[in-house]
């Protein structure tokens, strides 16, 4: 794979991972792993090639929000946990297929994401 920054990522919808590379085309080192949450089978993270496009502070939803927001595919993107508006948590499960499509992160895990580079290569398996 190719990446217009020195970062790649991989995320595994079976082991529940994503996989931080660094280097280049053919010369990939990996560097983080983080344990995550890739879509249902209802609403499934699209499998493909993509980039990260842009970020965004929070989602906000009835009844609770999402934050540190790397988009790499349409409203597809890495985000943070589930917190309820008084800034606890709503939901922090990872380790298992529950989202509506994006990479939900723990806090510390996802600000690692969000501070990689724009135009990181996203690698969706």
């Amino acid at each position: 794979y190719t990446s217009e920054t020195k970062y790649l990522t991989w995320i595994s919808c079976y082991t529940q991972r994503v996989f931080v590379f660094e280097g280049s085309k053919g010369n990939w080192k990996l560097i983080k792993t983080f344990l995550v949450s890739t879509g249902d089978n209802d609403t499934p993270t699209p499998i493909g090639t993509y980039r990260t496009e842009y970020h965004v502070n929070q989602w906000n939803y009835d009844e609770f929000y999402v934050n540190k927001i790397t988009v790499f595919h349409g409203g597809h993107a890495f985000h943070s946990i589930l917190y309820k508006y008084n800034g606890s948590i709503y939901n922090d499960r990872v380790g298992v297929s529950l989202s509506h499509g994006c990479i939900r992160m723990l806090p510390n895990d996802v600000n690692y994401i969000y501070n990689l580079p724009l135009h990181t290569r996203v690698v969706v398996y």
